[in-house]
């Protein structure tokens, strides 16, 4: 299973998330996350303010996704087509341990993003974990 977050799975669209704390632990094959699992850049405006990932965040081995293809953070994963968005992320934390069942996977505290075209904002966000922020594209 992939796109799995702690309140939203997958966003396709404008999203604004505030205020919102996760507890517990998330488990999946890809694109797994504290608060948003996956976020569809391309064109739309998202923010993230205020948010706390305090759940353990596992990237699984599952049969139809590639190793190379895991990604798993604290709080959002975002990608994009060919033009990009605009993205703020500001006041976020994480403090759950972000793990993987190989060495290839993409980790990072508070976010990774394959898409190097966008416009982003990010202010005051901490992970006690990870690197903060993974961007590649």
């Amino acid at each position: 299973m992939d796109s799995v977050g702690g309140l939203i799975g997958f966003a396709n669209g404008d999203l604004t998330v505030k205020n919102i704390t996760v507890s517990g632990s998330i488990k999946a094959a890809d694109a797994v996350s504290g608060i948003v699992g996956r976020v569809n850049v391309k064109d739309h405006k998202i923010s993230i303010t205020n948010c706390t990932n305090n759940a353990s965040i596992a990237g699984a081995k599952h049969s139809s996704i590639k190793a190379s293809n895991m990604v798993a953070s604290g709080i959002v994963r975002f990608y994009a087509g060919s033009t990009g968005g605009e993205v703020t992320l500001t006041g976020n934390s994480n403090t759950g341990a972000i793990s993987a069942e190989n060495n290839t996977t993409l980790k990072a505290g508070i976010s990774v993003c394959n898409q190097s075209n966008l416009t982003c904002v990010i202010e005051n966000n901490t992970s006690s974990t990870l690197a903060t922020l993974i961007v590649h594209g």
